[in-house]
């Protein structure tokens, strides 16, 4: 037994995430030395109120060259996950999945 040697086992899954704060140039933003516009998509979601009663929400969303764009006091923030699956397979807990299990 070496009293120096440390040996250690994780059990974090792997990640799959990566967010990154945008240059803001205007209505756009920098990449590569080169401002972009935004791509603008509609995105739709349903909320679940409580028992049977749900509200579906639409609003414009930006997309940048990383992935989904979310707009804040302190600027704006790309998110990219790994692949193109629902994110519940990008490693969030079961409990964190919407009811159904569904994105």
């Amino acid at each position: 037994v070496n009293p120096g040697l440390a040996q250690a086992a994780t059990v974090n899954d792997p990640d799959l995430i990566d967010v990154f704060e945008l240059v803001r140039d205007g209505e756009g933003y920098v990449l590569d030395g080169e401002t972009r516009d935004f791509e603008r998509r509609t995105a739709s979601m349903t909320v679940r109120l409580f028992g049977p009663f749900a509200w579906r929400v639409t609003m414009p969303a930006d997309w940048s060259a990383h992935g989904p764009v979310l707009h804040a006091e302190r600027g704006s923030f790309a998110v990219r996950h790994a692949g193109r699956h629902p994110l519940h397979r990008a490693g969030l807990p079961h409990d964190a999945r919407p009811h159904g299990g569904s994105v």
